[in-house]
Formats: C-alpha cells, sequence, structure tokens
C-alpha cells in the first residue's frame, strides 16, 4: 500500500514488528524475526483502546457488617486497533492510470495473518509470532520502547469495497492483541 498517497497529516501510522519470545529456564529472550521487515500501517485513532483490569475480591463478613477487598491478580492487557486499508485513493489523475506500485489490501491482509496468526514453525514453543506495535508520536506503555508487546487474540476483517474481480480494494481490520511481558 502507498502510504504517500495518504498525506502525512489525514491517517496515523503504526510500526508492527514481528519478534519471536524464547524462554529458556529463568531467560526470557526477544528478538526481531529474522527476515521480516517492520509493517507500517494507517489504523483510526478513536479505534485504539487499551484495557486494564486488577480482580478485587470482595469479602463480607458473616453478619454482613464488615467488608473487605483483596486485591487478587491483574491479567494481562489489551490492545484494540482497527486498521483502514484502502486502494481506491489516488493523489492524481496520472497515478489512477497507472499500474499499482506497492502492497495491496488482499496481499497486506495476507502479511498480517501470516506474520501475527499463523504459527511461527521456527519458534521454540512452535507459536504465532510476538508483536510489537508502536504508533508514531504516542508512547502506548511506561516503557523505554514506548510500545505494546503481544499477541494477537483477535482478527476481523471487515471488507468495504470489492472489484468485479473479486479483489478486496478496501477494508477495515480490526485487532485485539493481549499484552506478554518481556522480562
Amino acid at each position: 500500500m502507498d502510504l504517500s498517497k495518504l498525506g502525512a497529516q489525514s491517517v496515523p501510522l503504526i510500526s508492527i514488528t514481528a519478534q519471536t519470545k524464547t524462554v529458556k529456564g529463568t531467560k526470557i529472550t526477544v528478538a526481531n524475526v529474522p527476515g521480516v521487515k517492520p509493517l507500517l500501517l494507517p489504523y483510526d485513532p478513536l479505534s485504539l483502546d487499551s484495557v486494564y483490569s486488577s480482580c478485587i475480591k470482595q469479602q463480607v463478613s458473616v453478619g454482613g457488617k464488615e467488608e473487605k477487598s483483596t486485591f487478587r491478580a491483574s491479567p494481562a492487557s489489551e490492545l484494540s486497533i482497527t486498521f483502514l486499508l484502502d486502494d481506491t485513493v489516488y493523489p492524481n489523475l496520472v497515478a489512477f492510470f497507472m499500474p499499482k506500485m506497492g502492497d495491496t489490501v488482499d496481499s497486506l491482509i495476507k502479511s498480517m495473518i501470516k506474520l501475527w496468526h499463523t504459527p511461527n514453525k521456527k519458534a521454540k514453543p512452535e507459536q504465532p509470532n510476538f508483536v510489537l506495535l508502536k504508533p508514531f508520536d504516542m508512547p502506548l506503555l511506561n516503557s523505554p520502547a514506548g510500545g505494546f508487546f503481544g499477541q494477537l487474540s483477535k482478527m476481523t476483517i471487515k471488507n468495504e469495497i470489492i472489484s468485479s474481480a473479486g479483489k478486496r480494494l478496501k477494508a477495515r481490520v480490526e485487532c485485539v492483541f493481549v499484552e506478554s511481558q518481556k522480562k
């Protein structure tokens, strides 16, 4: 997908890097997947939601007079985001008549499925890759990298425009990622 046609101010971009996580005893190693470049995708800024929750257990005495709250645990955080993929926008009339250059909506969706959903056969244990999501100019977590590290939990592809040849021209890809610890 040619991101130059979107315009710098029109749609924010996010960088997504596929990574592997290896655990050997108490040592955890995180590394980029060899030979895989980060994806740079436009997203809907109103869809970027982070969910943080805690499990609090309410205890009431037998007589119902005393209440006590006890912290039990914090489940993994979740990040929801909607990617906007669009091959229907052209910067000018000349570009409309030129052959398609760069990634298409279909090829981007195939890359997303391969990188985030399909188990990586080289990973031990065999599982889908982890991802590091880093929106430009906005840290997601209070970390040196300013990114969200986790795995895909759910992906929904909503086709908006399909050509007469059956190719996706415009789609929204709604994803939920679950946080994983790098430590």
